[in-house]
C-alpha cells in the first residue's frame, strides 16, 4: 500500500492514522518572547544559512520533543510529530497561516521550499487557545520575511541519488516599500540501494519509482510596518514506491502530483500609541491527483482519484496596552470545501465546512520579575459544532541566571473530511479530539555564553480518533478513548570564540501510551514514538571558514499498536559533517559548502517498510550580493 495513498486517501484504504501514531542571528534554543511561558525553540536565518537544508526536516533534527516521520529519501512524505502526537495533532503554520489540510488534518513538510524561510519557531504543548485548531501537542510556525535592504542570491547544488536544487531570491526597497521574489526547483531520481533478507542472507536492491520534482515560487511586498501581501505557488510530481515487502516494493507505477497556491494579505487599519487594529485574509487552492493502476482497493481499474481543496479565512484583531497589561482580541471566519471521488453517497462529490472563532489573549507584568499569560478561544464548525480551549501560564525571573516557567493548556482537533465523509470509513458523528497538558520548565544562563532549557510535562488526549475494524476489509473512524504522555525535554546552547563557535545539545525522554481500552492494546506504547531522542551539533563559522558536525540518536519504537516484539524497530544513530568557505569580493559573497550525511552508512527505517538512503554527499554553491 503506497504511503501517498495512505496520506491522501487513508480512509478509503482502511489505514489507521499515525495517531497518536527578518534577518536574525537567532540560534537553536533561544526563547521566542511572544509567549514566554511556553516551551519554544527557534531556528533563525543565520542557522538556516549555515545548514542550507534541502528539506525542512534537516533543520529540525536537534529540536527537543520533535520527531519527523520520514517515508524514505527526498521524494518521501515527511510529517511532524510533537511530543508523540500525530501529524494532524501538530499544527503547521506558514507565516501564521494555518497549513494543515482539512482533508486529512496533516501536512507534508517536504513540500515547503526551504530557501524562502527566514526562521522556524517550534512551540510545544496543548496550545489551541494561542494558535488554533490542530495544536493538540504543539505548533510549528515557518516564517517568511524580507531583508530590509537590497539583496540578491542564487545558488545551485547537487548530490547523491541524483538530487539537485536551483534557487534564486532577492529583494529591493523603493522608499518604504520592500518587494521580494524567490523561485526554487529541486528534484531527485530517488534511486538508492537498501538491504533485504533473501534466503537467509542479506542482499541489496535498488529502490525505484521514488523520483520527485518540486517547483515553488513566491512574491511578497511589505509596505512599511503596516501592510504585506504574499503569493506562493507550488507544483510537484513524485513516484510512490510503496512499502518494501518480502518480494520487493508493493507498487512500481503509483504517481502523485499536486498544485498548491496560497495568497495572504495583512494590513493595519488603525493605530495609536496604545492600540492597533489589524486585518488579514488568506486563501489556498490545492489540487491533488493520485494514480496507481496496480492497486485494486477501489476496483479492478486501479486507483485514479483527484481532489480539489479550497480554503479561505479572514481575521480582525485588536491589540492594546494599558500599563503593565497587553491584550489581543481576534475574530476569524473561514470557509473550506473539498471536491473529489470516494465520498459517501449522502454527501455527493462535495463537502463544505464553515468556521468561525473568537479568542482573547492577555499578558500581565505583575512585577519586573513575574509575568502572567492567559488565553481563551471558542470555535464553531458547521459540520461538527463548537469547541473551546484555554491557556494559562507564567514566567518568573527567579534570579539573574534562572527563569522558571509553568503553563496549563488545552487543545482540540476537528475531524478531517476523510474521517467524516469517506466511503466505507467516515463517521459523520465524530467529535473533535481534545487534549490537556501541563508543563513546568526552567532556563538557566549562568554565563553569557551558555543557555540551558529544561521542561517536564504531562498530557492527555481524549476522544482519540482511530480506525476500528468492522469487517475483514472495512474499517471505521471512531472516537475510542485516550492517550497519555509524560516527558522530559532539555536543550543546551553554548556560544564561544565571539560566537563563532556554537554548540547545541538536545535530549528528549518520553512515554506515550494508548489508553483506548482495546484488548491487547490498552496500556501499550503508541506506534512510532521513540522513547529517547538525542541531538548534538557543533558549528564553527568565522566569516571565512565554516565547519559543522552533527550526531543524532533515535531509540527503539514500535511499528504497530500492541507493543509486540515482532514490531519493535531498532534504534539508530547518524553522523553528519560539513564545511566550506566564504569568499568576499567587493559586494559579492561566494559560499562553497560541502555536506556528508550519514557518513557511517547507517541502514535504518524511520517508518517500517520505507528504507532510508545510506551515505550521501551534497555540494552547494551560493552567490549573494
Amino acid at each position: 500500500m503506497s504511503v501517498l495513498c495512505a496520506f491522501v486517501l487513508f480512509p478509503i484504504l482502511g489505514v489507521a492514522q499515525d495517531s497518536l501514531m527578518a534577518d536574525s542571528v537567532t540560534i537553536i534554543g533561544a526563547r521566542y518572547q511572544s509567549h514566554p511561558s511556553v516551551s519554544q525553540t527557534t531556528i533563525g536565518r543565520a542557522e538556516l544559512d549555515r545548514l542550507q537544508p534541502l528539506q525542512i526536516d534537516e533543520a529540525l533534527r536537534v529540536v527537543p520533543g520533535l520527531y519527523v516521520r520520514d517515508y524514505g529519501g527526498v521524494g518521501g512524505v515527511k510529517s511532524i510529530s510533537l511530543r508523540g502526537g500525530s501529524s494532524a495533532q501538530s499544527l503547521v503554520l506558514l507565516d501564521g497561516f494555518h497549513w494543515n489540510s482539512a482533508q486529512n488534518g496533516q501536512m507534508d513538510i517536504s513540500a515547503i521550499p526551504t530557501s524562502f524561510l527566514s526562521g522556524i519557531e517550534v512551540s510545544r504543548g496543548a496550545l489551541s487557545a494561542l494558535y488554533g485548531a490542530n495544536a493538540l501537542t504543539g505548533a510549528v510556525n515557518l516564517s517568511v520575511a524580507l531583508p530590509s535592504k537590497n539583496y540578491g542570491r542564487v545558488f545551485a547544488e547537487g548530490g547523491s541519488f541524483g538530487s539537485w536544487r536551483l534557487a534564486a531570491n532577492g529583494a529591493t526597497r523603493i522608499d518604504d516599500v520592500v518587494l521580494g521574489a524567490a523561485i526554487e526547483r529541486y528534484g531527485s531520481d530517488g534511486s538508492y540501494s537498501y538491504p533485504i533478507s533473501a534466503d537467509g542472507s542479506e542482499a541489496f536492491i535498488n529502490r525505484t519509482n521514488a523520483d520527485v520534482i518540486n517547483t515553488s515560487a513566491v512574491v511578497r511586498a511589505e509596505i512599511g510596518v503596516s501592510s504585506s501581501i504574499m503569493i506562493l505557488g507550488r507544483t510537484g510530481e513524485r513516484g510512490v514506491p510503496g512499502a518494501v515487502v518480502t518480494n520487493g516494493p508493493s507498487s512500481q507505477r503509483a504517481r502523485f502530483s499536486d498544485t498548491d497556491g496560497m495568497v495572504q494579505a495583512r494590513s493595519t487599519l488603525f493605530s495609536t500609541s496604545t492600540s492597533t487594529v489589524r486585518a488579514s485574509i488568506g486563501g489556498r487552492y490545492l489540487d491533488q491527483t493520485f494514480v496507481d493502476p496496480e492497486s485494486k482497493i477501489t476496483g479492478p481499474q486501479g486507483v485514479d482519484e483527484r481532489f480539489l481543496l479550497r480554503d479561505v479565512i479572514g481575521s480582525v484583531s485588536y491589540l492594546g496596552t494599558s500599563g503593565p497589561v497587553s491584550h489581543e482580541a481576534t475574530a476569524d471566519v473561514g470557509y473550506v470545501d473539498l471536491r473529489g471521488g470516494g465520498l459517501q453517497p449522502n454527501v455527493g462529490d462535495l463537502v463544505v465546512r464553515r468556521h468561525g472563532s473568537g479568542s482573547y489573549h492577555l499578558q500581565w507584568s505583575l512585577a519586573t520579575d513575574l509575568n502572567l499569560e492567559g488565553a481563551v478561544r471558542g470555535d464553531w464548525y458547521s459540520d461538527i459544532g463548537a469547541a473551546a480551549s484555554g491557556f494559562i501560564g507564567s514566567s518568573w525571573n527567579i534570579s539573574s541566571i534562572l527563569t522558571g516557567t509553568a503553563n496549563v493548556g488545552t487543545g482540540f482537533r476537528p475531524p478531517s473530511f476523510n474521517e467524516l465523509y469517506f466511503l466505507n470509513y467516515g463517521t459523520s458523528s465524530l467529535k473533535p479530539e481534545r487534549s490537556v497538558s501541563a508543563t513546568i520548565g526552567a532556563t538557566v544562563a549562568p554565563f553569557n555564553w551558555l543557555v540551558w532549557d529544561v521542561s517536564v510535562y504531562m498530557s492527555e488526549i481524549t476522544d482519540l480518533i482511530v480506525s476500528i475494524p468492522i469487517s475483514p476489509v472495512i474499517t471505521s473512524a471512531q472516537n475510542v478513548g485516550r492517550a497519555q504522555s509524560v516527558g522530559f525535554e532539555s536543550n543546551m546552547v553554548t556560544q564561544l570564540l565571539d560566537q563563532d563557535l556554537v554548540a547545541t545539545w538536545s535530549y528528549t525522554l518520553q512515554s506515550v501510551l494508548d489508553k483506548t481500552g482495546r484488548s491487547g492494546i490498552d496500556g501499550t506504547p503508541i506506534p512510532y514514538v521513540p522513547v529517547e531522542m538525542i541531538g548534538m551539533t557543533t558549528v564553527y563559522d568565522n566569516g571565512t571558514v565554516l565547519g559543522r558536525a552533527e550526531w543524532t540518536y533515535i531509540s527503539h519504537r514500535y511499528a504497530l499498536a500492541g507493543g509486540e516484539y515482532s514490531s519493535l524497530m531498532p534504534s539508530y544513530s547518524m553522523i553528519h559533517i560539513g564545511g566550506g568557505f566564504h569568499v568576499q569580493a567587493k559586494d559579492v559573497l561566494l559560499d562553497i559548502l560541502l555536506r556528508l550525511d550519514n557518513i557511517l552508512d547507517e541502514r535504518y527505517n524511520v517508518v517500517q517498510g520505507f528504507p532510508m538512503p545510506g551515505r550521501s554527499v551534497r555540494l552547494t554553491l551560493r552567490v549573494t550580493s
